[in-house]
């Protein structure tokens, strides 16, 4: 499994191309063009402040920077869900003609997501500045940590429903349907205190929960995280992670028939 790692590292220079190819050619032929992965996200946060500042109003103090903060990154997530899931198969060309790991495809997919999410984070901060609410630059070292955990998290799933996706073609449909339902059993719209009985259940038991949680802890609460619910959580994606290349390895032999 570690000589895999390896050579996926080697093809680094490919992972490059695929996530540049991903950035810019998402809005080619548009005047924009790279700018839109900025602007889209912008555009998403206005909205989300509209609406909850002036037609929803929750007891929140700052609803709006309340949802912002933990909406953006569980957006990153669901894109890397929906796109991840069809990237074997939408590159069938690459897959049948050409060898390199596999796995590289959908590692460039998430890799452009979280490129997507940094830049979201810069309108974050600035909206925080603007408003005044200020920061806790102790809390915010942890913002790195909590990134790479929801990264690998994301990744290892990406990597699984990929290459089952090969196979049952019917899975990306059925990843749109649990992503719909997802933002009501991951800590999004709402705090899990909020919330009792079974949904409270699969709240404490979904492993994102923590990692979504965090990022409001730091930016929203400026308080340090939980650290040993993130470690739970990050011991929780690595051996995912480890799992999804297993997975992944024994799937991948029939890529190019299937595909």
């Amino acid at each position: 499994m570690f000589s895999r790692f390896n050579e996926i590292i080697q093809y680094r220079g490919t992972i490059s191309g695929l996530v540049k190819r991903d950035l810019r050619g998402r809005y080619k032929g548009s005047v924009m063009g790279f700018f839109w992965n900025l602007i889209i996200p912008l555009c998403q946060m206005l909205v989300y402040i509209m609406v909850f500042s002036q037609v929803m109003r929750y007891d929140v103090p700052n609803y709006y920077l309340f949802l912002v903060v933990a909406m953006m990154p569980w957006l990153t997530f669901t894109d890397c869900m929906s796109q991840g899931t069809v990237s074997i198969v939408g590159q069938s060309n690459l897959v049948s003609k050409i060898y390199f790991p596999n796995e590289i495809i959908p590692i460039s997919t998430v890799i452009a997501r979280f490129i997507n999410l940094l830049l979201t984070f810069i309108l974050i901060f600035a909206l925080i500045f603007i408003g005044g609410l200020g920061f806790n630059f102790e809390a915010l070292l942890y913002l790195p940590l909590v990134i790479a955990i929801q990264f690998i998290m994301a990744l290892g799933i990406t990597i699984i429903l990929s290459a089952v996706t090969v196979y049952f073609r019917d899975v990306q449909y059925i990843v749109q349907m649990v992503l719909m339902a997802g933002v009501w059993v991951t800590p999004v719209l709402f705090e899990p205190d909020m919330v009792n009985g079974f949904l409270a259940s699969i709240l404490a038991w979904n492993p994102l929960s923590p990692v979504i949680s965090a990022y409001r802890q730091i930016l929203y609460y400026k308080e340090i995280p939980d650290i040993s619910s993130l470690w739970i959580a990050a011991a929780f994606a690595l051996v995912q992670l480890m799992i999804a290349e297993f997975i992944f390895r024994k799937l991948e032999p029939g890529f190019a028939e299937e595909i």
